[in-house]
């Protein structure tokens, strides 16, 4: 994403931060690692620009789910939540597939390790793990009314919330999305 921003001639960078930081991504020269941790419902005041969480947000339970979306309203940040599934049972039956993929997929795996072989095909562990993981992830979806639910009560005229569900080709269903910014004055 850096570098289509950077064609069209943006200078974006990217801070990386976890609760339980790795420091671990491909190298780039735009996005760096924050090395301390850092508590998505309560971001530390140094830390400015547009908040993003792409096919996360499920994995927090609502109550910090909401603690997440009123530390950016509080702070008038922007935020972006994007699920990479649909919130319905069409999306939990794709997961019918995934361990599949993963028996088709795994020898393409980087960083090569034989023990992803090894709990792939003779005791296959990852593809049972992986595909238990996108069932669970799939219910824990929030879906847009609920996304509306957690901010029902984060109303001014100086920040918007847009929540929706996107479709996109080839994906059943539609993937789940709020955003939530300042408004500029003109």
């Amino acid at each position: 994403m850096v570098d289509e921003f950077r064609a069209r001639d943006y200078q974006v960078s990217v801070t990386m931060s976890d609760l339980y930081p790795s420091g671990r991504s491909t190298p780039h020269p735009a996005i760096h690692w924050r090395p301390e941790p850092v508590d998505a419902r309560n971001v530390p005041a140094e830390l400015h620009g547009i908040r993003t969480m792409f096919s996360a947000f499920h994995h927090f339970e609502p109550q910090s789910a909401q603690a997440i979306l009123e530390d950016a309203f509080r702070r008038r940040l922007s935020i972006c939540i994007f699920e990479a599934g649909p919130d319905n049972l069409l999306g939990i039956a794709s997961m019918l597939l995934v361990p599949l993929n993963v028996l088709v997929l795994m020898p393409f795996a980087r960083p090569f390790r034989w023990e992803y072989l090894i709990f792939t095909y003779l005791i296959p562990l990852l593809p049972l793990m992986i595909f238990w993981d996108g069932v669970v992830s799939m219910l824990r979806i929030y879906t847009p009314e609920q996304m509306r639910k957690m901010v029902e009560d984060l109303k001014v005229p100086d920040y918007v919330w847009e929540i929706g569900a996107l479709r996109v080709h080839r994906i059943p269903g539609a993937l789940p999305y709020l955003i939530g910014r300042p408004v500029i004055a003109a």
